[in-house]
């Protein structure tokens, strides 16, 4: 079925519906559907870390998301309801999103840790206790060593 805009399928009803696609500001990367490579043990970890970080985002925060108009006049305003986006474009902007919030949280930490460092340098003594502004979450985690006793 195809209306008189040429549209098929789904977006022929959400059409119908007066929903119309989104313009996308950042287009998918077709680079992501690329097979894996590598030892079947690799894949084992990569497969591993995903599960364990899916299971750390299992209770996120209840954080709302939305999209803006990246230019223009309308530049920092809420898209239009009305306007359809596909699951991959989405997806992606989602992962995006995360990756900036990660990378974020990283420069905290790693300001928090250069201001303590400083501060050693310094002479000065450091306060007892984190930092004013430190969360656990802020805290990357260091690998786990044995250390050798005499």
């Amino acid at each position: 079925m195809q209306d008189a805009d040429g549209n098929f399928g789904k977006e022929a009803v959400e059409a119908g519906m007066g929903y119309k696609p989104m313009e996308v500001a950042i287009p998918v990367d077709k680079d992501d559907s690329a097979p894996l490579e590598g030892t079947h043990d690799d894949l084992k970890v990569a497969a591993s870390q995903i599960a364990e970080r899916r299971q750390q985002e299992m209770n996120p925060l209840e954080i709302e998301r939305r999209y803006n108009f990246q230019s223009g006049s309308k530049a920092g305003q809420q898209m239009p309801e009305n306007e359809t986006i596909r699951a991959e474009q989405a997806a992606s902007d989602l992962s995006l999103a995360r990756q900036q919030e990660r990378a974020a949280v990283e420069a905290e930490a790693d300001k928090l840790l250069a201001d303590a460092l400083n501060q050693l340098h310094s002479g000065q003594e450091l306060p007892a206790g984190p930092p004013e502004g430190y969360s656990e979450q802020a805290q990357p985690q260091a690998p786990q060593t044995e250390s050798a006793q005499p």
